[in-house]
């Protein structure tokens, strides 16, 4: 303790003692990021040595990706325009791995003002972040097939209508049903049931690139989003996949009349109107693909016929409670 001031250095033993002990990181830091002291959870929590930190900076062990937002407010910091800051930014452990910080800085100034050091304080953040990532997984996710459910289908294909605009590019929009699914059911029972879907969306996954999408919407309904594909080369890609699908077997079920897909296709172009159009087209497509005998591929124009709008009109509700469920 300085006697004048009152103050405590952190390299007071007694003071040093009582933050070696906090669950918190604490630590000085230099004006330039040098870490002058620091105490062991900050070691703990980035993988280093108190020692082995003395010869690095801040700058060295943060995450490229958030270095720039940090670098910003520490110029404020020195420069006065903040008293201090908060930031949660991720941080490059010794070992290569990632963990995020939640980070207070505040600024220690010497007799004249003068920036003298930084007072750094460190919450480990990552399992928080991981609960987040887990629980928005959940939300974006259906539980049984683990494939992007609905919500998550209409955000993608919200993107892919602003790409189709921004770029001028065409992508495929496909509904798929599974045909004789609820005799499955009916037959072999629920869980017998859920695993012919488990196994169902294992192909399809199979089937389409890794920058493409496959969901399920519930039931025996699926939704797909080949990007940057025209209706013609997603025929044939959504041909291989009716294949796979009429191909799967489970177990001593094998005897079952194998479960089959119906898929309407619809363009997703520079003029669609909307989102909404663009599943209703694919929605009647799908239907027309049940009308033909089931277990086909139906391709649905760019707008629809008159007299397929009158007959189809039902359709077109299926598709918009799809959307809006």
């Amino acid at each position: 303790m300085d006697a004048d001031t009152g103050e405590c250095s952190f390299g007071d033993g007694f003071y040093q003692s009582l933050l070696n002990d906090s669950p918190v990181g604490f630590a000085l830091v230099s004006t330039d990021g040098r870490w002058l002291r620091v105490n062991r959870a900050i070691s703990r929590l980035l993988g280093y040595s108190p020692e082995e930190l003395s010869k690095l900076n801040f700058q060295k062990l943060t995450h490229p990706d958030d270095l720039e937002a940090d670098l910003q407010l520490v110029d404020d910091l020195i420069a006065g325009r903040r008293e201090n800051y908060r930031l949660e930014k991720r941080y490059v452990r010794k070992d290569g791995s990632i963990v995020w910080g939640l980070l207070s800085v505040s600024m220690s100034r010497d007799e004249r003002g003068r920036p003298a050091h930084f007072i750094s304080q460190i919450v480990d953040m990552t399992d928080v972040r991981e609960i987040q990532r887990e629980l928005e997984h959940k939300a974006l996710h259906d539980p049984l097939t683990g494939l992007p459910n609905r919500r998550k289908f209409q955000m993608t294909l919200t993107e892919a209508l602003e790409s189709a605009r921004r770029t001028g590019k065409e992508h495929c929009l496909c509904f798929m049903d599974l045909d004789g699914f609820k005799a499955v059911n009916d037959t072999a029972g629920h869980e017998y049931g859920d695993m012919v879907l488990v196994a169902v969306s294992r192909e399809l996954e199979k089937s389409i690139r890794s920058g493409d999408q496959v969901a399920r919407f519930g039931g025996d309904e699926f939704g797909i989003i080949l990007f940057d594909c025209g209706v013609e080369t997603g025929r044939v890609i959504l041909e291989r996949l009716r294949k796979r699908v009429s191909a799967v077997t489970i177990g001593r079920n094998r005897n079952l009349d194998p479960v089959t897909a119906s898929i309407g296709v619809a363009a997703i172009t520079p003029t669609t109107a909307s989102a909404r159009d663009a599943l209703r087209r694919a929605d009647l497509a799908c239907y027309e693909a049940k009308r033909a005998g089931r277990n086909v591929v139906r391709v649905h124009g760019a707008s629809v016929p008159p007299s397929n709008v009158i007959g189809f009109q039902g359709r077109g509700s299926a598709a918009s409670s799809r959307l809006s469920a």
